[in-house]
């Protein structure tokens, strides 16, 4: 394990980020670009995930595979992954790849943003978001209905928990999904 830590001056201070236990040095993994976005002074940018900054497949592959080997050998199942838009699609998508290997009784859902034509699951509000709406519809598959109905463990995949208001959110998606949260296993990954 590696104890990283990155310091930097921003226009409205100064922001100290420091990680005892993390298998990459934290500037391996990330870059804070100057300047923030509307609703923060500061933002991380990944270089891993592919999505802003182009990365080998083969370095988000391994992040993936790092990622899904955290997980406990056996989980209870089936189990419901979901992604967070936008950015932690693509690395929820990788992260189920690799847990279903082992896990085959899993779903993998995203949350959007975008309202579409079908039976919505759950929606909820990002407010530290530009964009706060998200949404999570049922699948169209019967099975994967099915699988989501019978969930026991809830996965949830997001790109970042600086803020922290995510992961409360997990109590209402295992609520949405149909399960009770004394009889449901929790996980949140997340790579920041």
């Amino acid at each position: 394990m590696v104890i990283s830590v990155i310091k930097k001056t921003l226009s409205c201070g100064r922001i100290e980020v420091s990680s005892e236990e993390t298998d990459y040095p934290l500037t391996d993994l990330l870059i804070s670009p100057n300047g923030g976005i509307q609703k923060r002074a500061f933002l991380f940018v990944s270089k891993v995930l592919g999505r802003h900054i182009p990365v080998s497949p083969l370095v988000m592959r391994n992040v993936y595979t790092q990622l899904a080997e955290k997980f406990p050998g056996t989980l209870d199942g089936p189990v419901v992954f979901i992604g967070m838009a936008e950015t932690a699609v693509g690395l929820g998508a990788g992260v189920f790849d690799e847990v279903r290997k082992h896990h085959p009784d899993c779903v993998y859902l995203t949350s959007t943003r975008h309202p579409v034509d079908a039976e919505l699951l759950c929606e909820f509000k990002e407010e530290h978001s530009h964009a706060t709406d998200h949404l999570i519809y049922y699948p169209v598959s019967a099975a994967m209905r099915q699988t989501v109905a019978e969930a026991q463990t809830l996965v949830l995949v997001d790109d970042e928990a600086t803020t922290g208001k995510n992961v409360p959110q997990s109590s209402r998606l295992i609520t949405c999904i149909g399960c009770t949260p004394e009889g449901t296993t929790g996980y949140c990954c997340h790579a920041d």
